[in-house]
């Protein structure tokens, strides 16, 4: 099983709270664990639909449509996560359309986990 299958398990409905619990602290901002659980949902519902087999293509519109982001907040947000290491974007230009795809670094979120096992 290979880091991302892991990572993708540990979402599963018995530990999400608790994971995302861990993932408060870590980011201390809620919203930011809101998205992110939201890619990793996606990903996990949509694993053999993205590209290369680990990017998730989700538009600005979709993201404020189902969490009421504005793009600045979006863009703050996804900043946010790109620091703390645990997402990665890529843009792509195709057939003259921008598209934002999204990824999440499973090797830190695993870190992430291992280093803080004690969550009340």
């Amino acid at each position: 099983m290979n880091k991302m299958e892991v990572a993708l398990n540990l979402f599963d409905e018995h530990s999400f709270i608790r994971v995302s619990k861990l993932l408060i602290q870590y980011t201390k901002d809620t919203l930011s664990v809101v998205v992110l659980c939201e890619i990793i949902s996606k990903m996990r519902r949509f694993q053999k639909d993205l590209y290369k087999g680990e990017w998730l293509f989700y538009t600005r519109d979709n993201i404020e449509k189902d969490f009421f982001l504005s793009h600045y907040q979006q863009r703050v947000i996804f900043q946010d996560l790109e620091e703390l290491n645990l997402v990665k974007t890529m843009t792509l230009n195709d057939t003259q359309v921008r598209r934002k795809y999204y990824t999440v670094n499973f090797e830190k979120l695993l870190e992430v986990f291992s280093s803080n096992q004690e969550i009340q």
